[in-house]
Parts: C-alpha cells; sequence; structure tokens
C-alpha cells in the first residue's frame, strides 16, 4: 500500500490535508488545481455595484422621457432642431410678416411662438447671444396670440399676431404634437427663401444654436 501514500521529495509521508492536488488535464497539459483563491477586493464590488445602478437608473430615466415626451415637440424628433438647411421641407419664399419684413438683402430669423414662450424670448434677446442674433440678422416674432403684450425692447424686431395659423402654414412650419401652433423659428435668406425651420420649444436659452444656423445661411 506504500504507492497509495502521498511522499514528499525525501520519501517522508505527507498528511492528507497538505497534500499536492491533484493535477488537470486541459487540453493535454498537465495543470495544478490552485489551493487557495483571493476574494475580489472591496473597492471594486463597490465599484461595479455604484456602476451598475447608475446604468439603472439612466436607462431608466431615458424610458421614462422617451414614452413622456414634451408636447411642443415635433411628432418626428429626426426633424426638429436637424441643424441641416433645406432638410425639414422644400425651399419656400418667405412671406412678409408687416410692411417689408422680412427684407430682401438681409438675412431674417422668424420666431413662431404661443404667449407663454413670447417672454422668454424677449428676455433672451437683450442677452449676450441676443444682441449678436439682432446685429446680424432682421427678427420677426409671430405669436400664435396676445401679441400686443409683447414688447421688444428693439423696436426694430416685427411682433406680430398669428390666430389663424396663416402664416405658420405659410412657412410650412411643422405643427408639435399637441397639435397646437408652432413654438420654432425659420431662417430666411438674403433672397427672401426660407432655408431652415425647426420646432424648438426652448428656443430662448438656444440662441447660440440659431446663430450657428445663421451663419450657415449667410
Amino acid at each position: 500500500m506504500l504507492g497509495c501514500l502521498d511522499t514528499d521529495r525525501h520519501g517522508r509521508h505527507r498528511p492528507a490535508d497538505r497534500a499536492t492536488p491533484a493535477p488537470l488535464e486541459t487540453a493535454g497539459v498537465r495543470m495544478h488545481r490552485s489551493r487557495s483563491w483571493s476574494p475580489v477586493p472591496r473597492w471594486v464590488r463597490v465599484r461595479v455595484a455604484v456602476g451598475v445602478t447608475t446604468a439603472v437608473v439612466l436607462g431608466a430615466a431615458l424610458t421614462v422621457s422617451m414614452s413622456d415626451p414634451d408636447p411642443l415637440d415635433d411628432p418626428d424628433l429626426a426633424m426638429q432642431r436637424a441643424g441641416i438647411l433645406d432638410v425639414v421641407g422644400p425651399r419656400s419664399p418667405a412671406v412678409a410678416l408687416a410692411g417689408t419684413a422680412p427684407a430682401r438683402g438681409r438675412v431674417a430669423v422668424v420666431f413662431f411662438l404661443r404667449p407663454a414662450q413670447a417672454g422668454p424670448l424677449v428676455g433672451a434677446l437683450d442677452g449676450p447671444a441676443g444682441q449678436e442674433l439682432r446685429d446680424l440678422v432682421d427678427i420677426g416674432i409671430v405669436v400664435s396670440s396676445g401679441a400686443v403684450g409683447v414688447t421688444p425692447s428693439d423696436p426694430a424686431t416685427t411682433v406680430v399676431a398669428d390666430p389663424d395659423g396663416r402664416l405658420a402654414t405659410a412657412y410650412r412650419m411643422r405643427r408639435p404634437r399637441d397639435g397646437g401652433p408652432p413654438v420654432g423659428y425659420a431662417v430666411v435668406d438674403v433672397d427672401g427663401t426660407v432655408r431652415y425651420r425647426t420646432e424648438d420649444p426652448e428656443v430662448a436659452i438656444g440662441l447660440d444654436e440659431v446663430l450657428t444656423i445663421v451663419d450657415a445661411v449667410r
């Protein structure tokens, strides 16, 4: 029975609990099982847990935002703030808002708003981006109702009411999800052609983006 005993290289018997682990056969290569394993450090487990939790929270937030869209958004979000000229609808002649505005030879931005969005835009036009925009283009504000209460500080800004939606239709503005008057803007080039139109319910805080479109049209 000596052949069954586990001995070390000096011929001494080795206790059973310290016996060399039986080798493994893996693809013809003899390998020894590890007699110990290293636990995953606590900081690694904490970071993995935080990462998984963050991913779940962000995924849930994205799902909620997609399932509960802004009623003032375009029904097709690919058409909202596309950032490319002549993508949303074909080119079309700009209709005069009042008198000769928008005027030939000048780029113009025509904002289409509801009363709730008109106030914030008027305030934004007095900010740095708004002042830069006023220096570059003619500005028109089309309000679905209550135009009398919209009073920009710059008297050159044209403000008109569009209760029946005639101007919005002439500019081929898209309707938002709620089916009401559009909330966004159109950009007209020096030839009096509408080159860009979009729904943008938060345009008052996005005048830098309007400037980018204006630069592309000029």
